[in-house]
Formats: structure tokens, sequence, C-alpha cells
């Protein structure tokens, strides 16, 4: 929705994006290092990388300290950085 109302010519034009159910637990250690989270950034980057992973899907970032094994099964094709 704000990429419509920031840029208005992209509306349709390319939909990549995708809404995924939160069904990632952060307290699930089958999936998650918790010794790879030191703050809330980590917190945030390991969960969004645990739900592209689960769902196939891409994680895109600017940041390049996000740790790729701190998710189970995570590969660099789950991660994209700009």
């Amino acid at each position: 929705m704000l990429d419509e109302m920031c840029f208005p010519q992209w509306k349709n034009s390319c939909r990549h994006d995708a809404n995924w159910l939160h069904d990632v637990s952060l307290l699930d250690n089958s999936l998650i290092d918790p010794n790879l989270v030191h703050g809330p950034k980590q917190v945030t980057d390991i969960y969004l990388l645990a739900l592209a992973v689960k769902h196939n899907g891409r994680l895109v970032a600017l940041d390049r300290a996000i740790p790729l094994n701190g998710v189970l099964g995570a590969e660099p094709r789950h991660l994209v950085l700009l």
C-alpha cells in the first residue's frame, strides 16, 4: 500500500511481494539458533529470515550482518542483499 501511495506508477506493475502467516516462533530451537540472536535488530532479522525459509521465499535486506546460519535450512537464495 505504501508503494502505491508513494509510487502510483508501480501499481500492479510488478507484484513479487507476499504476505505470509506469522507461523514461526523465535523460541523454536529446531529452526532458530538462539546463540546468534544478540539484540533487538537481530531478533527481527532472524525472524524474517525464518519466515522466508519456511515459505520458500526471500528476505530482501540492506543489512549485510544478517547471520544466514542463524536459521536452520537457510541458504543464500533465501537472503538477497542490496
